[in-house]
C-alpha cells in the first residue's frame, strides 16, 4: 500500500464499515469504491482502492491483521487447538462485517467474479492463519496444508455465516469436527505430521 499523503489520511476501518454496510443494504452488483466514496463524501480514495475486488482485498488485509494483534497464542497447545483459537479470532474480527458477507455470497455474479480476483489473497490469508497457529509454510508439504485448511475454513465459514447465535455453537462444533477429520488424516498419513 502507498504511503502517500492521502492514503495517511484514509480511514480504513470506517471505509470498510461503510462498505459493507452499503453491500448489506443494497446489494453488491456494480458496487464499487468510488460509488460508495462519492455516496458517503468520504474524499479521494488511495491508489489501491479501484475495483470491488479492492474492498476484499483490503477486507482480507485488516481482518489478517486484526488477528496478528489480538492473538496471543499458547505455545503449549496443541496444533488442532491452536488453528480452533485461530479460526475463532478470525470469525470474531469479520463479525461486525456479516450481514455485508451474507448479501455477497447470495449473489452468485459478484462472488464469482470477485472471488476469482482474490484468489492470491485469499491464499495469504490461509497462510497467515497458519503461521498464527506456529505451522511452518515452507515445510516440502506445506501445499498440503495449506489446501487441507482452505477447504477447512470454507467449510466452517459458511456455517459461521449462517449461525446467528451469541455463542457460536454450531461454528464451534463445525470447526471442531472438521480439525478431528483432518487430524484423523494426519495420523493415518505420518508423513504429513511434520
Amino acid at each position: 500500500m502507498t504511503t502517500s499523503k492521502t492514503t495517511q489520511q484514509f480511514n480504513v476501518d470506517g471505509f470498510l464499515a461503510v462498505a459493507f454496510e452499503c453491500g448489506a443494504k443494497e446489494g453488491w452488483h456494480g458496487l464499487t469504491p468510488q460509488k460508495i466514496a462519492h455516496a458517503h463524501d468520504m474524499g479521494p480514495l488511495p491508489a489501491y482502492l479501484r475495483h470491488q475486488d479492492d474492498i476484499f482485498i483490503l477486507f482480507n488485509d485488516i481482518i489478517s491483521m486484526r488477528v496478528k494483534n489480538n492473538i496471543d497464542m499458547d505455545e503449549s497447545l496443541e496444533t488442532k487447538d491452536r488453528l480452533f483459537d485461530v479460526l475463532m479470532e478470525y470469525f470474531d474480527a469479520m463479525d461486525e462485517y456479516k450481514d455485508g458477507l451474507k448479501t455477497f455470497f447470495t449473489d452468485k455474479k459478484s462472488a464469482t467474479t470477485t472471488g476469482l480476483k482474490t484468489i492470491p489473497h485469499f491464499r495469504r490469508m490461509i497462510e497467515d492463519m497458519l503461521l498464527f497457529s506456529g505451522i511452518d509454510i515452507n515445510h516440502p508439504l506445506a501445499e498440503v496444508k495449506k489446501a487441507g485448511l482452505s477447504v477447512l475454513y470454507l467449510k466452517s465459514f459458511f456455517v459461521w455465516l449462517d449461525d446467528d447465535s451469541e455463542d457460536m455453537g454450531r461454528t464451534m462444533a463445525e470447526i471442531d469436527k472438521n480439525l478431528s477429520l483432518v487430524e484423523q488424516a494426519m495420523n493415518s498419513l505420518p508423513f504429513l505430521r511434520s
